[in-house]
């Protein structure tokens, strides 16, 4: 199988920048949550309460997304939804009130719903399966790139301009990267997959129907079901930490807005690094032996955790800097080692299915991220008030349960191997 050639350089380039920009815009309201309750004469929580909304209806829209990018153009659907959320995000401006916000925030999430599954599946067919982690953790970089923008200019903007404006700047650059997306040459589905590179019903000639039989495939893959119960409980803990990180700061610690983004980029861009060089470990290990994925989200989720747990455990004010320094370098690290998980899983699950059913697996996975993340935001805002109006001690819950989300990779290993060798089984018989 060959490597990417320079329109395939080109095409994933255009894919991942659509994900940094859409990313950019759901990163926005955290850091402005407080300025926006002002604003609209509404508490901190209500602001949770729309971005909690924003994950439930991307998150199940998604599964529609995907289904129909199972069965007809991808790039059509992915212009399609990339075009609903940049418009939501231009008409903030008619923003005059909480309502109005909440109203476009959700036709915008019906468009964010589709950009990853979508994003993802292209990708896979982008790239040989020897490179999938490394791409896809680039991707997860691209990801992380545009939540740092979406939080720098929330964080650092939002006391010297309107609200409103800051989504324009996104939406812009939105509009920019949708024209470039009408360039990209689809890729043939399976093409790059030796298993599947003949298979003569993976014809890009596909029917609107969705057949209730891809779902039942879905669940059938053991595999499937363990990364989506893995996703559900780790998104849980990771989304409402970052969601209230910058809270955190200023309410525990006692740092000001400005200063506590600059932090959070900072632990955070430690994921620009992790993603695509823990993608490229994870790939050489997986040319070794087929559980190697496996094997390297196993010990990533136990050890990411333990630094996120001694971190936020810590007690320091803003005058404390040499408890601020070890507090970073120790959440520093563990984002470190937790850049690539969603990557490392996306190819798990891009190895053990079919192309057939690809879109409609990470849309699933999706699901279960969103969910997390929206109930997540909600029992941290709970535990906030359960322990005195202070964040720490949820952290350091949420700790504890995102290193329990390794129980459900321990028997992944040997359900990849046997679904690895079923699917291979299957496609050879019917060739």
């Amino acid at each position: 199988m060959s490597e990417w050639v320079s329109e395939q350089r080109s095409d994933f380039r255009k894919v991942v920048l659509q994900n940094l920009n859409a990313s950019a815009f759901i990163s926005l309201l955290a850091p402005m949550a407080t300025e926006l309750s002002k604003t609209f004469s509404v508490n901190v929580a209500d602001i949770g309460f729309i971005n909690a909304v924003f994950l439930f209806i991307s998150g199940f829209i998604s599964l529609l997304w995907a289904l129909l990018a199972d069965k007809t153009r991808r790039k059509r659907l992915l212009l399609i939804c990339a075009s609903i959320w940049s418009i939501c995000s231009f008409l903030s401006f008619i923003a005059f009130n909480f309502y109005i916000l909440l109203i476009l925030q959700v036709i915008a999430a019906i468009g964010f719903g589709g950009v990853l599954p979508i994003s993802f599946t292209l990708i896979v067919d982008l790239t040989v399966p020897e490179k999938r982690s490394y791409a896809l953790g680039i991707l997860q970089l691209c990801i992380t790139l545009g939540a740092g923008l979406g939080l720098l200019l929330g964080g650092l903007l939002v006391d010297v301009l309107q609200w409103w404006s800051l989504f324009l700047i996104v939406s812009i650059l939105g509009f920019i990267n949708i024209m470039t997306l009408l360039s990209i040459n689809e890729p043939k589905r399976g093409s790059l997959d030796e298993l599947f590179s003949q298979d003569q019903s993976l014809s890009e000639d596909f029917s609107f129907k969705i057949q209730a039989e891809d779902l039942k495939e879905v669940f059938r893959i053991k595999s499937n079901d363990l990364l989506v119960l893995y996703t559900l409980l780790k998104s849980l803990t990771v989304g409402a930490i970052n969601f209230y990180f910058i809270s955190m700061m200023e309410v525990d610690h006692g740092i000001e807005t400005s200063v506590a983004t600059i932090l959070m980029v900072i632990i955070f861009s430690s994921q620009i690094a992790g993603a695509p060089i823990l993608g490229k470990i994870t790939d050489e290990q997986y040319k070794k032996r087929k559980t190697g994925k496996a094997d390297i989200l196993v010990i990533l989720l136990i050890t990411g955790p333990l630094f996120y747990i001694l971190g936020f455990s810590l007690i320091f004010t803003s005058s404390d800097m040499l408890l601020i320094v070890l507090f970073v370098t120790l959440i520093l690290i563990a984002a470190f080692l937790l850049a690539a998980d969603a990557a490392i899983s996306q190819s798990i699950i891009s190895d053990v299915n079919p192309p057939q059913i690809r879109s409609t697996v990470f849309s699933i996975q999706y699901i279960a991220t969103t969910i997390g993340q929206s109930l997540g935001v909600l029992i941290l805002g709970s535990l906030y008030g359960l322990f005195g109006n202070q964040f720490r001690e949820g952290f350091v819950i949420l700790g504890f349960l995102l290193m329990s989300s390794v129980l459900f990779l321990l028997p992944l290993r040997k359900m990849v191997v046997s679904d690895i060798d079923h699917l291979e089984l299957k496609y050879r018989e019917t060739k």
